[in-house]
């Protein structure tokens, strides 16, 4: 169980995407160019790819989310957020904030990773769901009651 601390603005939150398979796509000439599939598409939409700091009875960290856990923490689609950081920059602003403590029942997978010889972890959220008190209580009795 964790809660949101914070998540920055100033980040990029979301990129352009082939709808069918979720991969990257450039703009060109407005339509959109696939890498993956070397073919140019209509219709492109935003996915998320979010980073914003976690914190849980043990310490703090930074994690990494992508588009159906960030859908679920911020409750909105990565296009609608889009749309709304153009044309109404308080409002973008107030739906990041009331993402903040929030908690979650997170699963983080962890790496580490070596860059210049550095060596630095990587958090990524692989799964996220609401905090269900009631059902967590129960599976954290009948743990305790195993011992």
């Amino acid at each position: 169980m964790a809660n949101v601390a914070s998540i920055s603005a100033d980040q990029t939150m979301y990129y352009l995407a082939n709808p069918e398979n979720g991969r990257k796509v450039v703009e060109q000439e407005r339509r959109f160019y696939c890498n993956h599939k070397s073919e140019y598409i209509d219709h492109a939409e935003h996915r998320y790819v979010l980073s914003l700091k976690g914190i849980d009875p043990t310490g703090d960290c930074w994690l990494n989310m992508f588009n159906e856990q960030a859908e679920m923490v911020l409750g909105i689609k990565a296009d609608d957020l889009a749309a709304m950081k153009s044309s109404e920059p308080e409002r973008f602003a107030k739906k990041l904030k009331d993402a903040q403590w929030g908690g979650w029942v997170m699963t983080v997978s962890s790496k580490t990773r070596e860059y210049n010889g550095e060596v630095k972890m990587r958090h990524t959220v692989t799964a996220v769901r609401p905090i269900d008190f009631v059902a967590d209580s129960q599976r954290f009795l009948d743990l305790i009651m195993k011992y």
